[in-house]
């Protein structure tokens, strides 16, 4: 592409779908002026964590006696998690290098090729209904829902792994590089900058305002256009963060503790220690601000919101597998909880098991794949299992 233009470079690189035409980027300004508001992003999971908070808390029930339904194989290997749009439309990054949109049936409504390599980040959506990639070279191509046609820019960005873009309520988008946070809109133009002290680790929202979590375990918070602000350094490096509870965010932290940070005061707590055991990044918080957390020994447990326990339970390997905690296991997609108090829970090659209330399991004995990528409500009493192969496995609940 040597000698183009570079708006022009990035336009041809991003994508070519069904030979539609595709529609040319604004140049990059981080002056331009707010975007309106358009809302957060729709859907069942439009996001990893399924929302800004990071709760892992689905406002869709879990199915009750969950059944595999269906089985769908993709043309790709998926190199990221999915999203799920209104109505079961599935976005899903592959290994193509592609962008692939399912339609609630199963049928493929569109494939986006990406010429320099797969999305780095998982499916997410923004509050317009578009649907993100980013390449690890810093192009972003945000792409229409129904063609999968892409708005793209090159971003002054190279894409901290392992950080998911932070969809925002006003329906704009933050992205994490090795040192810094982007903000940009759905045109899609830098609306805001910051500069980090230390590589991010997670991006989530409270009241509006971005909280970054570095990996040295200070939390900042930011509401451009004002400077991110302190909140608190831990000095540990964290495992998982997620909102859990007004103007508190939920930090665990190695080997043993989940900590609990006051945004406003910047107080401190331990709100849960399972010393001697070790914690997993495994976390999901419930519509009342308690939590589930799995540890190493593959004890999962639930605590009320002041950390006291309310039930514990050792997920016993299934016949003829191994501990999924063993060194260079593959890990484990994050914790899936409804409103009522259920709990999905897909470990790399066993049942897919979802816990009551109560914490008694409920097997999916046909619900399983050695490299599990997600686990994501569909609709009421639905699920989708993303496996990284490729296969979808389409969970429901069995006949009365």
């Amino acid at each position: 592409m040597r000698g183009l233009l570079p708006a022009v470079a990035a336009w041809l690189a991003l994508l070519t779908t069904s030979g539609t035409a595709h529609e040319r980027a604004h140049a990059l300004d981080p002056s331009r002026p707010q975007r309106r508001a358009v809302g957060p992003p729709r859907g069942a999971a439009p996001q990893a964590r399924l929302d800004g908070a990071r709760r892992g808390l689905s406002a869709l029930p879990l199915p009750h006696q969950p059944r595999l339904v269906r089985r769908l194989r993709l043309p790709a290997a998926l190199s990221q998690p999915l999203a799920v749009a209104d109505g079961g439309r599935l976005s899903l990054p592959s290994a193509g290098p592609e962008l692939l949109e399912l339609e609630p049936g199963g049928r493929l409504a569109w494939r986006a090729a990406l010429s320099d390599g797969p999305s780095v980040v998982e499916g997410t959506l923004m509050g317009s209904g578009a649907r993100v990639s980013l390449l690890a070279s810093g192009l972003l191509g945000l792409h229409a829902p129904t063609t999968g046609v892409a708005r793209a820019v090159q971003l002054p960005l190279e894409p901290a792994p392992h950080v998911s873009p932070l969809a925002l309520s006003d329906g704009t988008l933050a992205l994490a590089g090795r040192r810094e946070v982007l903000i940009v809109d759905d045109t899609p133009s830098v609306l805001a900058r910051a500069t980090l002290t230390a590589a991010p680790h997670t991006l989530l929202e409270v009241d509006g305002a971005v909280i970054v979590v570095q990996q040295d375990g200070s939390l900042w918070r930011w509401q451009p256009p004002r400077s991110p602000r302190l909140v608190r350094r831990l000095g540990l490096t964290p495992l998982i963060a997620a909102r859990c509870g007004a103007a508190r965010v939920c930090v665990a932290v190695p080997p043993s503790t989940l900590l609990e940070v006051e945004l406003d005061e910047g107080l401190v707590k331990a709100r849960v220690d399972v010393e001697p055991r070790r914690l997993q990044p495994l976390l999901a918080i419930s519509r009342e601000d308690g939590c589930w957390l799995l540890t190493a020994d593959r004890t999962l447990a639930r605590y009320d919101a002041g950390g006291s326990e309310r039930w514990r339970t050792r997920l016993e390997p299934a016949q003829g597998t191994s501990s999924s905690s063993a060194p260079g296991a593959p890990l484990a997609p994050p914790l899936l909880a409804d409103t009522t108090g259920r709990l999905a829970v897909l470990l790399p090659s066993e049942p897919l098991r979802i816990l009551t209330p109560e914490g008694a399991p409920l097997l999916a004995e046909d619900v399983s794949c050695a490299d599990p990528i997600a686990v994501a409500p569909l609709g009421p009493r639905r699920l989708v299992v993303a496996c990284r192969s490729g296969e979808l496995l389409l969970v429901g609940d069995a006949a009365p």
